[in-house]
C-alpha cells in the first residue's frame, strides 16, 4: 500500500518521521511524510509544505490507500490543499495526542465527563496516549513510536560519572514543558552548593540531542501535561531516571492495561 502521513504545524517529538520511517524499512508498504513546517529539534523531514511541489503533492495524496492525518482535521485546508478532494476511496486515519494539546478544551470535555467525538465519521482513528480512549469516543490506543533498540536509545555502558549530576531536559515544546520552572529549581539547588550541572537541547539535530541525552543522570520531561512525553520514553529507554508528571486521567486508563509499560526506567536495565 501507499500511505501518506500528514501532520499538523510540526512533526514536534519526531514520531511520524520514525513511523513513516518504520513503514518503509520493515514492511512492504511505501510512506511519504508531510509536515508543515520543520521543527527546532530538527527532526529529519521527507516533504515540508512551505517549500514542497504542489503537484507532487497532489500526485501522492491521489495515488495513496491510506491517508492518516496527525493532530490535522481533513475539514481543515492545508495551505492550498483541500484533503476533502482526496478521500474517496481510501482508508483515512485520524491520530489524535493529548488531550491538552492543542488546547484545554479537550482536557476540560475529558474532566466533565462528555466525550469528544468531533471526529466520529473518521473510518479509523487512533490516540497516542491511554486515556485519549476515554476523550475521543470509539479511538484506539497505539504506543508512541520509538526504536528503542537501536543503539541511539540503549543505556551508555561507559558512562562517566566523577561526582556532578547532570540535569537534562530536550523539550520539544518549551513553553508547555516547564521548561523555566526547571530552569529555576535547577537555579535554587545550585545556589544552595549541589554539585549539578544542566543541559537544556535546542536547536540541534535530533542525532545529536540523542547523543547528549545519553550523558545525563537525571531527565526531565513536564510537571503539568499530566502524560509522560516521547523526549521521556527516550530517556527512559536510555536506562535514565525520568521526572514526568502522569495525571490521574492518565493512571485510570492504564488500570486496565497489561501491556508493558516504560515509565521512569528502562526496559534495558
Amino acid at each position: 500500500m501507499n500511505i501518506l502521513i500528514i501532520n499538523g504545524t510540526i512533526d514536534c517529538a519526531g514520531g511520524k518521521i520514525l513511523l513513516c520511517n518504520g513503514f518503509n524499512k520493515y514492511t512492504e508498504h511505501t510512506c511519504r511524510h508531510l509536515v508543515a513546517e520543520e521543527t527546532y529539534l530538527q527532526y529529519e523531514t521527507d516533504i515540508v509544505l512551505d517549500r514542497c511541489n504542489f503537484f507532487e503533492v497532489d500526485r501522492l495524496a491521489r495515488k495513496a490507500d491510506v491517508l492518516m492525518f496527525h493532530m490535522w482535521d481533513f475539514n481543515t485546508p492545508y495551505g492550498l490543499i483541500n484533503w476533502r478532494h482526496y478521500l474517496k476511496g481510501k482508508k483515512v486515519i485520524f491520530n489524535g495526542q493529548s488531550a491538552h494539546e492543542p488546547g484545554k478544551i479537550r482536557y476540560d470535555l475529558y474532566k466533565s465527563g462528555k466525550l469528544y467525538d468531533y471526529y466520529k465519521d473518521t473510518p479509523v482513528q487512533t490516540v497516542s496516549f491511554h486515556y485519549n480512549e476515554l476523550v475521543y469516543k470509539g479511538t484506539k490506543w497505539v504506543p508512541i513510536y520509538k526504536p528503542i533498540y537501536d543503539k541511539e536509545y540503549l543505556p551508555k555502558k561507559d558512562k562517566n560519572f566523577n561526582g556532578t549530576l547532570i540535569l537534562g531536559q530536550s523539550p520539544s515544546t518549551p513553553n508547555t514543558k516547564n521548561t523555566e520552572e526547571f530552569v529555576h529549581v535547577f537555579r535554587k539547588l545550585k545556589d544552595k552548593g549541589y554539585d549539578i550541572e544542566l543541559d537544556i537541547i535546542k536547536d540541534v539535530n535530533h542525532k545529536e540531542c540523542l547523543k547528549r541525552k545519553r550523558e545525563w543522570h537525571i531527565a526531565f520531561d513536564n510537571m503539568h501535561q499530566g502524560h509522560e512525553g516521547s523526549s521521556a520514553w527516550e530517556s527512559a529507554s536510555m536506562g535514565i531516571p525520568t521526572l514526568a508528571k502522569l495525571g490521574r486521567e492518565e493512571l485510570e486508563a492504564l488500570t486496565d492495561r497489561t501491556e508493558p509499560l516504560l515509565i521512569g526506567t528502562s526496559t534495558h536495565s
